[in-house]
């Protein structure tokens, strides 16, 4: 199996369209099960003022804008699980 390191700063900044964020990598999920990959990393997606990378979280409960919405998060998460892939989060 391989592990697909921190898509969400590489996806990020085009969500317009569907090309980035979440929706980028739904948009590739098979692409990256036909490459063997079997696991995804995302570093933090909460809301945040981003002077940190985005460990500086100011609401759990929410997503930051550049990577989409909550709806994209959870079409995310379950497209993953349907191709038997693992979603890991960092902090959240």
């Amino acid at each position: 199996m391989r592990l697909l390191p921190d898509l969400s700063a590489q996806l990020s900044g085009f969500q317009r369209g569907r090309h980035g964020g979440f929706a980028g990598i739904i948009n590739r999920i098979d692409y990256l099960v036909e490459l063997g990959v079997g696991a995804i990393w995302l570093g933090p997606v909460c809301s945040s003022p981003n002077d940190d990378m985005g460990y500086d979280i100011s609401d759990y409960q929410s997503i930051m804008e550049q990577f989409g919405t909550m709806e994209d998060w959870e079409e995310l998460r379950d497209k993953l699980h349907e191709k038997g892939s693992v979603f890991l989060r960092t902090w959240w």
